[in-house]
């Protein structure tokens, strides 16, 4: 609200209280273009703004908390470009009289990732965040133990190279991978009918994740 005030020499100032109606804020958009991140680092600054029906930036006339939320686990929201400032409640909150917020996110899996913005009653703005795999740090087997009869070739058996996040991470470079066996005595093969006897380590070629493998005891 605001006073207009009228004066005329000689006579006594009026004066008319009047009212501005803002504009409704009825939607809430990221303004910036998705992004893409690796497991476990944090994110460039993420935008939320809020608008009127028709597309302008519209400030909140009281104090405002937006829920941010995923899809996937392992998200998490921050304040700051280091991403060691949670947000609490993954909320981040917007001034009265404020248009926009930033945040941080940072994540772990490399699954498909989308990120949601909430602010009631409005409809929920969501952005995908692209997730790729940290450096490959250590192996693990990917297929479940198996039995099988004495004489009997196995199942393949999947080894995978993955980060610290346990996503399947590729090699940068040809690597060789050794495999071994400690108890009852086996024999491993490179192919379903174990007739061909693994003698030495397993290439894994530069940008590969995987190798396959049998056995038979």
């Amino acid at each position: 609200m605001f006073d207009l005030i009228a004066t005329l020499p000689g006579t006594p100032a009026v004066s008319k209280q009047q009212t501005v109606i803002l504009p409704a804020v009825s939607q809430l958009v990221f303004t910036n273009p998705p992004q893409s991140v690796v497991a476990g680092a944090c994110s460039a600054a993420l935008q939320l703004q809020t608008r009127d029906a028709g597309g302008t930036a519209t400030p909140v006339q009281a104090a405002t908390s937006i829920l941010l939320s995923s899809n996937q686990a392992g998200v998490a929201f921050f304040s700051d470009a280091a991403c060691a400032t949670a947000l609490p409640g993954s909320t981040l909150l917007l001034g009265a009289g404020a248009d926009s917020g930033t945040f941080h996110v940072r994540a772990t899996s490399t699954l498909p990732t989308t990120l949601t913005a909430t602010l009631a009653p409005l409809t929920p703005t969501n952005q995908a965040l692209g997730v790729t795999a940290g450096p490959a740090i250590k192996l693990a087997f990917a297929t479940s133990a198996q039995g099988l009869p004495a004489g009997g070739c196995s199942s393949p058996v999947r080894v995978e190279t993955r980060d610290t996040n346990d996503n399947l991470a590729p090699v940068s470079t040809a690597s060789p991978v050794t495999l071994a066996t400690t108890g009852v005595v086996v024999s491993l093969y490179s192919d379903p009918a174990c007739t061909t006897a693994i003698s030495a380590p397993l290439p894994l070629a530069a940008g590969g994740s995987a190798i396959i493998f049998y056995f038979r005891g």
